[in-house]
């Protein structure tokens, strides 16, 4: 059988190679998540999944970016924000928008959603 060419980024759609950097990103992540306590490890951790929020798109990776989401969720609470805090807020709720919009057993009413009242 004859060696395969390697793929070129540049011949792979846009969603192809979000993909790719998705899943090369999230394998960063998983990597340092194991490391967080070390010099540096969180900074590169925020990167990564400002990073992966510009990858993964509302409108073809929501499961995904509510993922992506949920994780961020995880790091601002560790590092002692909450509920109440802007940041927080914003993320949850889109968070909550995404997964509503994907899945329409999961119960979320729209005052929650409009007012951010839990």
């Amino acid at each position: 059988m004859p060696p395969l060419d390697p793929i070129s980024m540049s011949t792979l759609d846009n969603q192809s190679r979000a993909d790719i950097s998705g899943v090369l990103l999230t394998h960063q992540l998983a990597t340092l998540e194991s490391i967080g306590h070390k010099h540096g490890a969180r900074e590169a951790m925020g990167r990564i999944l400002k990073d992966l929020l510009s990858v993964y798109d509302t409108n073809w990776a929501p499961i995904r970016r509510a993922w992506v989401l949920v994780i961020v969720l995880g790091v601002l609470w560790r590092d002692g924000r909450s509920e109440g805090d802007a940041d927080v807020d914003q993320v949850g709720r889109e968070a909550l928008e995404l997964l509503a919009s994907e899945v329409g057993a999961i119960p979320v009413s729209r005052r929650l959603l409009m007012h951010g009242e839990w």
